[in-house]
């Protein structure tokens, strides 16, 4: 069953999925995978939306345009999402995952896939998750990285090619304070503001000088002290601790923000300044895009925008890239951003969520997915979130009680 609206109430973009208005630095509660959505209630329930073939953990393999619950339906405090599987970090600490497991990324010693949530094997104390493409990360409370799952470019980190059906940790970490991964590479930032990498490095994404995949963790070059890391398809994103935006790797989009006299943007083996941008609270890095927070609450992202990802309004089309940072469309008050693929995800401080970009499975949750005549849907500016199963919209009232609110206009 997918959960479409009709059209009057799709183009009115009914409602908002409000979330709770954590500070931006808290775990996350916003999620993108392949082709699927997840968002964090403030009562641990998962909300899951998109294209489903397992990854939503409700037992089921039906899309669904709107918000729906998971089976994740308690106690959850972060989740994170790969290609094709789903993950979530539980109150005490244990990992729960469901989906695709061709790769052994659920961690739980086989490859079956599960359409409902289980726990991850053997792994305690997590205070932090992160989903690649087909592997798995968990950060541990002692400052440890463990990893599980596809390993064919060394993304989990041991030295070896081998994947890994059960969690292992990664050696050679310590002192770690967050973790991000993209389709085959994994990240760590440590302590004392430096950046690890390991995996895939085709397009220069580790940031390490070369063009050599790294089987261990190895420390990015060039780097400023850091506060926050974010990983794309091949490319790779740092928030300094000035606020200044710092990328490498593939930049066959413009998505570096960088680009040379004559207009043409090259990729980057080594971390580049993002030369016209800057008071950043959050970062987030798609396949060709990349997006920030401001520290005003403003959303501004620079790169591909062949479906509307850059969220300005502007021409859209495979030869549409932008080098500088624009603005999104009437978007305020920003506190967490992801993105994914085409598509950016944006909660803003009043607990409402908002989706940018490509939405040919239903990512962005406005009811709407799939093709539209001969076209993929699309947000080119910001678009509501519906609420669950596409009613009106979910306002969190106090004390975690949920109220039902009436339809509501979008942005546009």
């Amino acid at each position: 069953m997918k959960i479409q609206m009709n059209h009057g109430l799709a183009r009115a973009v009914l409602g908002a999925l409000a979330l709770a208005a954590l500070p931006a630095a808290a775990a996350a509660t916003l999620a993108l995978g392949g082709i699927h959505s997840m968002a964090l209630r403030p009562d641990g329930a998962v909300l899951v939306w998109g294209g489903n073939v397992g990854e939503f953990g409700n037992g089921y393999d039906n899309d669904a345009y709107a918000p729906i619950r998971s089976r994740m339906s308690r106690d959850a405090i972060a989740v994170a999402a790969g290609s094709a599987h789903s993950l979530a970090l539980r109150r005490d600490g244990t990992v729960w995952a469901w989906g695709n497991n061709d790769n052994g990324q659920l961690g739980v010693g086989d490859r079956q896939v599960r359409k409902s949530p289980v726990a991850v094997a053997d792994l305690a104390g997590v205070v932090a998750i992160a989903g690649g493409g087909g592997h798995s990360l968990a950060l541990k409370a002692d400052g440890t990285v463990w990893a599980w799952g596809n390993n064919g470019a060394g993304q989990l980190g041991n030295g070896t090619t081998t994947p890994a059906l059960l969690p292992q940790p990664v050696p050679g970490l310590a002192g770690v304070t967050a973790i991000a991964a993209s389709a085959s590479q994994s990240l760590a930032l440590r302590a004392d503001g430096s950046v690890w990498a390991w995996g895939q490095n085709n397009a220069g994404q580790l940031g390490i000088g070369s063009y050599t995949d790294a089987w261990l963790p190895t420390r990015a070059v060039d780097l400023p002290a850091v506060t926050a890391i974010a990983a794309g398809l091949l490319h790779t994103l740092a928030l300094g601790r000035d606020g200044k935006v710092y990328a490498w790797g593939d930049n066959a989009y413009c998505q570096l923000g960088v680009a040379d006299q004559f207009g043409i943007c090259h990729a980057q083996p080594r971390p580049v300044l993002v030369p016209a941008i800057s008071g950043i609270k959050a970062i987030a890095a798609g396949s060709g895009h990349s997006a920030v927070l401001k520290m005003d609450g403003t959303a501004w992202s620079w790169g591909h925008n062949q479906f509307g990802q850059l969220g300005n309004d502007g021409p859209v089309g495979v030869g549409q890239v932008s080098a500088v940072p624009v603005k999104a469309q009437g978007l305020a008050g920003g506190v967490e951003i992801v993105a994914r693929g085409a598509t950016t995800l944006v909660r803003t401080v009043d607990g409402a969520l908002y989706g940018i970009g490509f939405n040919g499975q239903g990512q962005v949750g406005n009811g709407l997915g799939a093709f539209d005549g001969n076209t993929y849907q699309m947000a080119r500016v910001p678009q509501r979130t519906l609420g669950a199963g596409g009613e009106g919209w979910l306002y969190l009232g106090s004390g975690g009680v949920l109220e039902r609110c009436s339809p509501q206009t979008s942005l546009r």
